[in-house]
């Protein structure tokens, strides 16, 4: 265990609440008395500023001096710390791009010259507008003008051959096999349900949906159809869509294995689209021949087939036409884009858009992730810092095996087995040492002069990924290959592969501090480390083995005495409430991110030791890097859909079951942050 040194300074890491305002005058007294005091002195001051004991909610009081320092601006629907590394990328992208196009005599095929013409075919704006659905529009004729619903077929299946663009016909897409993770699968998807089952049938949300068709008959409008047509074509779109979602799964279906691990042979395709020919289908999308395909969503696929009438023609034909405006919004008119951000504003209690620039230089990132990311790597990304976190994970990994040897609850053999699945644990920090292969996945771009528009290059894109897709489809899963950008704010864990990546985005204070003391790392990026890895035992992760196939090793009372685990943790969430909403956490939905900070906190506490001081901080840490405000309608949103708990819960719920943190502030029966011995809940103990 290690004996970790005391910060002198805890001012970078004291954050924000979302309900407590803190004098200006406050602040300062306390950014000058930070640097003399000890951690608990310092909380003992914001408790009196606030008049809330630090030991009865202890992330509003940590928070307090952030908020009162920080506010949600009018072009955001949240403040966090999330959003501010986000700011601060805005401002290095905006760096990257002022020396993109500060010339345009860049080597074709280069990074540089493909951002540089694909901004300039975004901020053309006159273009785009006079361009319309450019490329896309013979497929747009091809469905509107289909007589029956053999004509209709045919228009909807060019489309998608042509251009992976598509509505009620089956889409293929490659996942690795959760039996065998060395090979990739064929996943069969059909339908797009818009906003899905959660907004359409969620007891409050038909406002929503109001403002969402009102959208798709604006952005039917901008492209050229009259009020009579745009508004059928919205009702039998709606109609269509909640079609959809009223049988597709739930969105914690996703995580059970045995509820969406459906096998089909090819005849099973084509005996499911009787109206079709499916056969000729999958043979022009380069999908046929194969022995397994996956179809997740079995019900929604049927509910496309059973739609697929000549009845149903003329809604089917609004459908698909409704689905391509809305697919394309970003790369046609700037007029439908502009609407878009709007609605997505308004949806999100937004009240101010960002600039036009900004968007322009953002598509082009996000459209040539790879390509951006080796300029921001080079630009932005420390090697000191790699080199840090990558010590700390193999300091971390050591700590859970003797967490896992010292589980009663567990089994020798079990104990093993899970030791095992550490051990081949594939870790990825920061970026790839090799960019090569990752730009090549992008696809060269045409610029203005060269003939070359957005939808175009759109198509070209989509022609070089189905390259891709058949180049892959017969070959084994390269497990070293990274399928997230170094720029991205985040980290994961990724069961197929039993791998974690921890990106560069995320490496960046109040997580990750090079200046800051190892104990204030532990407790931020550290606990993130824990969380991940945590994700290989989660109620998901912990059916899939060290290899990353789904396959179930505990005994049976083992998994009896997991679930009952779950259940605790379940009930234990769904008592905290969203202080934005007044609504409660859902234990179920954010069960598996629920356990993953449960068990990064604890393993954290396991690598300190009995070290209060450096278990202070850390707590202070954890508390600090999940403060977070944000507008009524986003909060909304994200209580029905997201899978992690708000930050309030992540931090309080997190550290109320954490024996240590009762030890490092004499936490006592009768305090807010008490939970009894007995009823403290969490997988690892």
């Amino acid at each position: 265990m290690l004996r970790l040194s005391k910060s002198k300074s805890l001012l970078s890491v004291i954050m924000a609440a979302s309900m407590v305002i803190v004098p200006q005058a406050t602040i300062t007294a306390y950014a000058e008395e930070v640097a003399t005091t000890s951690i608990e002195a310092q909380l003992e001051t914001l408790s009196q500023a606030t008049g809330i004991s630090y030991k009865d909610n202890f992330y509003d009081v940590v928070n307090a001096n952030t908020f009162a320092s920080h506010e949600i601006a009018a072009t955001d629907s949240q403040w966090s710390w999330f959003g501010e590394l986000s700011d601060q990328q805005e401002v290095q992208m905006e760096e990257i791009f002022s020396e993109i196009n500060s010339q345009d005599n860049y080597g074709k095929g280069t990074p540089e010259q493909k951002l540089h013409d694909m901004y300039e075919l975004f901020s053309d704006t006159e273009a785009r507008n006079a361009d319309g659905l450019g490329e896309f529009q013979k497929y747009m004729d091809g469905i509107l003008n289909s007589t029956n619903i053999t004509e209709y077929i045919t228009a909807v299946m060019s489309l998608g051959v042509d251009t992976g663009y598509g509505s009620i016909l089956p889409a293929f897409a490659l996942n690795q096999d959760d039996l065998d993770s060395t090979r990739y699968i064929i996943s069969v998807s059909a339908g797009d349900s818009l906003l899905g089952k959660d907004y359409y049938e969620t007891e409050g949300y038909e406002s929503y949906a109001e403002i969402y068709n009102q959208y798709l008959f604006q952005l039917l409008l901008i492209n050229g159809f009259t009020q009579e047509d745009a508004q059928r074509m919205v009702e039998n779109t709606d109609t269509v869509a909640r079609k959809l979602a009223s049988v597709e799964l739930e969105s914690t279906d996703y995580y059970d294995v045995e509820k969406y691990y459906n096998i089909y042979t090819e005849a099973d395709l084509i005996a499911a689209f009787p109206a079709i020919d499916m056969a000729s289908y999958m043979q022009a999308q380069d999908v046929s021949g194969f022995d397994r395909y996956l179809v997740p969503d079995e019900a929604k696929m049927a509910m496309c087939s059973e739609l697929i009438t000549e009845d149903n023609l003329q809604m089917l034909k609004d459908y698909s036409a409704t689905i391509l405006v809305h697919d394309l919004r970003a790369i046609t008119t700037q007029t439908a884009y502009d609407l878009t951000v709007e609605t997505s504003n308004k949806l999100n209690g937004i009240t101010e858009a960002e600039s036009q620039e900004y968007y322009w230089m953002a598509q082009t990132a996000s459209f040539l992730e790879w390509n951006y990311g080796v300029l921001y790597t080079d630009n932005y990304c420390s090697k000191e810092a790699k080199e840090e976190v990558t010590k700390m994970i193999t300091e971390i990994l050591a700590e859970y095996k003797n967490i896992i040897n010292s589980q009663e609850w567990m089994s020798e053999t079990t104990k093993q087995a899970a030791i095992a699945k550490l051990d081949s644990l594939q870790v990825k920090v920061g970026y790839p040492d090799d960019f090569d292969y990752y730009l090549s996945q992008e696809a060269p771009v045409d610029s203005k002069e060269e003939g070359g528009s957005l939808t175009s290059n759109m198509i070209k894109s989509h022609q070089m990924n189905n390259a891709i897709f058949k180049e892959l489809v017969s070959n084994p899963v390269d497990r070293t290959k990274w399928i997230a950008t170094p720029q991205t704010i985040n980290a994961f864990y990724d069961p197929s592969n039993n791998s974690i990546t921890i990106l560069a985005g995320i490496m960046q204070d109040p997580f990750y501090n090079p200046n800051a003391s190892e104990a204030a790392n532990l407790g931020a990026i550290g606990a993130v480390i824990g969380h991940e890895i945590s994700h290989a035992f989660d109620s998901s992760g912990s059916q899939y083995d060290a290899n990353g196939n789904y396959n179930p090793w505990w005994t049976e009372e083992e998994y009896v005495a997991y679930v009952n685990m779950c259940q605790e943790i379940i009930d234990y969430y769904d008592t905290f409430p969203s202080l934005e909403t007044g609504s409660t956490v859902d234990g179920a939905l954010t069960i598996t991110e629920n356990i993953a900070d449960l068990g990064g906190v604890y393993v954290v506490t396991q690598v300190i030791g009995d070290d209060k001081d450096a278990l202070q901080e850390a707590f202070v840490s954890w508390a600090n890097i999940w403060a977070e405000e944000m507008t009524y309608e986003y909060a909304s949103i994200l209580l029905m859909m997201d899978v992690h708990s708000p930050g309030r819960a992540r931090a309080n719920a997190v550290l109320s079951n954490m024996d240590a943190f009762y030890e490092a502030f004499d936490i006592q029966e009768g305090d807010g942050m008490y939970v009894a011995p007995e009823d403290r809940v969490g997988i690892w103990k």
